[in-house]
């Protein structure tokens, strides 16, 4: 089982997110919209839409979402736009960009997306997809980020 280590701050700003239960045994709690549970949501880009179609399959995941959380970070907010759970538990969320541009918040995506991955690196892993032109071979750019969680 793995070590969570919740920060004061992450519970705080989240205090429906974790419950622990009698049994000592901890529930999350995904407030998934009923989109983000169709097999073919509506998106908000294009590149979100082509990394469903095309990226998504080939991580072999038991249940694709999209959009199912929203995480409140110190800060701002942040929503991954893709939650994969797979058969043995593990969780992947994914940050879909075609670029790293900031917001005109001034707060930039990809700030955005590492601190989220360390105040919940106890979610599961965390990585961005971006596309890579035709011209310099196509397919996707997969990056990884956050701290990786001992599983003792």
């Amino acid at each position: 089982m793995p070590s969570l280590n919740f920060s004061e701050d992450v519970l705080v700003l989240n205090p429906d997110l974790v419950r622990l239960t009698k049994a000592g045994k901890i529930n999350l709690k995904l407030t998934a919209r009923p989109e983000a549970l169709k097999a073919e949501p509506t998106f908000k880009s294009k590149t979100e839409a082509r990394a469903w179609r095309e990226w998504a399959p080939t991580v072999g995941a038991a249940l694709m979402l999209y959009e199912p959380i929203t995480l409140h970070l110190m800060g701002g907010r942040y929503t991954p736009d893709f939650v994969f759970v797979f058969e043995n538990g593990e969780v992947f969320l994914v940050e879909v960009k075609g670029s790293w541009q900031a917001y005109q918040s001034g707060r930039s995506s990809k700030r955005s997306l590492k601190q989220a991955a360390e105040e919940f690196a106890w979610l599961g892993r965390w990585f961005s997809v971006m596309p890579v032109p035709r011209d310099q071979g196509g397919g996707w750019r997969v990056e990884e980020f956050g701290l990786k969680v001992s599983t003792r």
